[in-house]
């Protein structure tokens, strides 16, 4: 026969409730700790980027960027899911599409895709309109391209949602948790699609028009 008091179960919390307000409390506490991780990194790169050329410090300050977009918007969706577990005391609910960012805000994959359009510069003289290619090496080149980067656009799309899935299945208790869950999955997400076939395709078509139209160009330079 238990020695627990029968009434006294009256009083306890329901379990749902309870960690839905262990949860809502961390909220704050992720927030502050992705302000000080965010002050870390852009001291540590003030220093570093001080020694490296213009070519390297521009990438790596894209590659930053897009770590520290990821981190702020995984800890608004944190943040909403505690707060929504909050309120309705029970498990958390998916922030709604219209709150979160536009692929193309974040910046993902930026490196990759600044040097696509660094490449094209150098090798046509200017960034040319794709609208308005001129050779056809230019135009099988902008068609490449365009479907190559896309892929990059599919990862973002991936990330966000798989962020959003997990976030809002479990929200992390702090910053540790959140950070190991943005590597994690913007890891699963690129590499999952980096190693398809459609993503190997496009970057061997990709390749294989550039060097089409870096021929063409050397040509039509040449005296």
């Amino acid at each position: 026969m238990s020695s627990k008091d029968p009434g006294s179960n009256q009083h306890e919390e329901p379990r749902g409730a309870s960690d839905a307000g262990k949860h809502a409390a961390s909220a704050p506490a992720l927030t502050e700790a992705a302000r000080a991780w965010t002050t870390l990194v852009d001291g540590w790169w003030r220093q570093q980027s001080a020694i490296l050329p213009p070519e390297l410090k521009r990438a790596m300050t894209s590659t930053l960027d897009q770590s520290k977009a990821l981190v702020d918007m995984a800890c608004a969706q944190a943040a909403r899911a505690a707060a929504g577990s909050s309120a309705a005391g029970h498990s958390s609910q998916a922030p709604g599409a219209e709150d979160l960012p536009a692929a193309g805000d974040l910046g993902l994959w930026k490196p990759v895709i600044d040097a696509c359009r660094e490449f094209e510069a150098g090798l046509v003289g200017s960034t040319a309109d794709p609208d308005k290619p001129g050779s056809s090496a230019e135009r099988e080149y902008h068609q490449a391209a365009g479907a190559y980067l896309n892929e990059f656009v599919q990862i973002n799309l991936d990330v966000i949602e798989r962020l959003q899935t997990k976030i809002a299945a479990s929200p992390p208790e702090d910053f540790r948790q959140l950070h190991a869950l943005v590597v994690e999955q913007a890891e699963s997400a690129y590499m999952d699609r980096v190693s398809g076939d459609a993503f190997a395709k496009r970057q061997a078509a990709y390749v294989n028009a550039m060097f089409k139209l870096r021929l063409e160009t050397t040509k039509t330079k040449a005296p």
